[in-house]
């Protein structure tokens, strides 16, 4: 007796403990969501279509006294026989009377057999009786007995009079009471009545099973939101999906992965589906042949706030905006006759910065400034040549667009919970988006500031239509006639300019380097 009350204070000083009842919360919590995944999606058998329903709960919450009204709408809606979860129980309906004909009489023997309720398990010593039975020999035993004594003609025409006797009395008894309430039920609700007063109860109660059917809701959803027919994969945790199980070698994780769901597999990272390939047939179906059906996806928060929500060359969805820059961009800046123009710039820079390199013999040098330096001043020549070449750009340009650029790259980088969990997005939990949009704006004034160097040089010496135009010169000019159907706005030249700078390719271009 003393050991349990040790236990028993024991118990109560730890439930005590703040952090362990939120342990034991998160866990009980954890555990419903899976047991409830996986007994939703343990089936996989095809069923007709249904409502959809609630996790645990299924459509109990949405049915009302009127059973055969609500079930004729709903087979309005999904058509004669469609099925329907309450609990987690799965009932097929069928609701016309040919279906019905077809399962009671032409196929009774298969449909014959169906899983007791609790109650009629008990009262009928577990289906041993004659109506709950299952279509077995016992049944067809006590079938055969039950017609032919009990419901035998001689028999029936035997009870006759005391058939007549007990209607006749049950009708006098009901006339009498005429004018009166007759109480043929009794209150079926006095348990829960008797329960529910207690306040308390009833609160912690609610709540709880508001939190773990919110979450479960969430989860369920998210994880079977897409009808569509799926490749395999590995199987993923609810919430967090494959993230706990990666590892920094993606690529070898992702061959080994192939080796056993094949060259195609999904794979969830929180909330959101991936689809893998792993062979070159099918980079190449997907980069060349169906490049227009795979060429829109997703944006990080992070490409999405540097691009001025996908409004740029590199992170466009193919659309007619996207089709318009490509357009220009590879007939004015990519055109053999601009790249024999701006040859002599190119040869300028790369012939300097060999110098620079020859002249720095047996000390350490930064290839990674080299290089980004030589880059920014050729892109610099060929996209504004009359600002560069005047020499009115600003002489720290450069810098500053390494330090902006070694920071955009760096964000890129990061891992963020909201490209993993959308909902999270609006939070900013790792501070993503507010960190690329101040770098964003650094490289807007950068950017406005050759705009505006461009639009002096234009107003001051008049460049006419015969005059030569560079590139951003060409941008400025539709960007002013908006009669011109490929025109642009502020916002598409910068989001342009943005990505023939650097970038986002400058830690491909340092390997490459090396």
């Amino acid at each position: 007796m003393a050991l349990l009350k040790d236990l028993g204070s024991l118990w109560w000083q730890v439930s005590n403990n703040n952090e362990f009842t939120i342990a034991v919360t998160i866990s009980v919590i954890i555990a419903m969501i899976i047991w409830c995944t996986l007994s939703l999606s343990s089936s996989s058998q095809t069923l007709p279509p249904g409502p959809r329903s609630l996790p645990i709960v299924g459509y109990l919450p949405f049915l009302n006294p009127e059973l055969h009204k609500q079930f004729t709408n709903l087979a309005h809606t999904y058509g004669p026989i469609f099925k329907i979860y309450l609990g987690s129980k799965l009932h097929i309906v069928i609701n016309t009377p040919e279906l019905v004909k077809v399962v009671v009489r032409d196929q009774d023997e298969i449909f014959s057999n169906r899983d007791l309720t609790v109650a009629a398990s008990a009262y009928s010593y577990e289906g041993r009786d004659l109506v709950l039975s299952n279509n077995n020999a016992n049944w067809r035993n006590l079938r055969k007995m039950f017609v032919h004594e009990l419901l035998s003609k001689k028999n029936l025409e035997a009870c006759s009079s005391f058939r007549r006797y007990e209607v006749r009395k049950t009708i006098n008894n009901i006339f009498s009471k005429i004018g009166t309430k007759i109480n043929i039920y009794k209150d079926l609700g006095s348990l829960w009545w008797q329960v529910s007063n207690n306040n308390e109860f009833t609160i912690a109660v609610v709540t709880i099973s508001v939190v773990i059917i919110a979450i479960i809701i969430w989860c369920t959803l998210s994880l079977s939101s897409s009808s569509q027919t799926l490749p395999p994969g590995p199987r993923s945790l609810p919430i967090v999906g494959y993230l706990p199980f990666l590892n920094p070698e993606l690529h070898k994780q992702f061959t080994n992965l192939a080796h056993t769901y094949g060259p195609i597999f999904k794979i969830y990272l929180g909330s959101k589906l991936h689809i893998v390939i792993n062979t070159p047939e099918l980079v190449k179906v997907v980069v060349r042949d169906q490049d227009e059906i795979f060429s829109n996806r997703d944006l990080t928060v992070a490409a999405s706030a540097y691009s001025y929500e996908g409004r740029d060359l590199v992170l466009s969805n193919n659309n007619s905006n996207w089709r318009n820059l490509r357009k220009m961009f590879v007939h004015e800046l990519l055109s053999k006759k601009n790249l024999e123009a701006c040859s002599s710039f190119r040869r300028y820079e790369v012939r300097k910065t060999i110098n620079k390199i020859f002249s720095k013999i047996g000390t350490k040098i930064n290839i990674y400034e080299i290089s980004f330096s030589t880059e920014a001043n050729v892109i610099a020549s060929m996209v504004w040549e009359n600002t560069y070449v005047k020499g009115t750009h600003d002489s720290d340009f450069g810098a500053e667009l390494q330090m902006v650029s070694a920071k955009v790259n760096e964000i890129f980088g990061q891992l963020n919970l909201s490209d993993f969990f959308p909902s999270l997005a609006w939070f900013d939990l790792n501070g993503i988006k507010r960190e690329m949009l101040r770098q964003r704006n650094k490289l807007d004034k950068l950017m406005t500031g050759i705009i505006e160097d461009q639009s002096k040089e234009k107003s001051q010496d008049g460049v006419g239509d015969n005059a030569k135009k560079d590139f951003l010169q060409k941008l400025l000019d539709l960007k002013d006639d908006q009669k011109d159907p490929k025109s642009v706005n502020l916002i598409q030249i910068k989001a342009l300019l943005s990505v023939l700078g650097p970038g986002i390719k400058d830690s491909l271009r340092e390997w490459v380097s090396l």
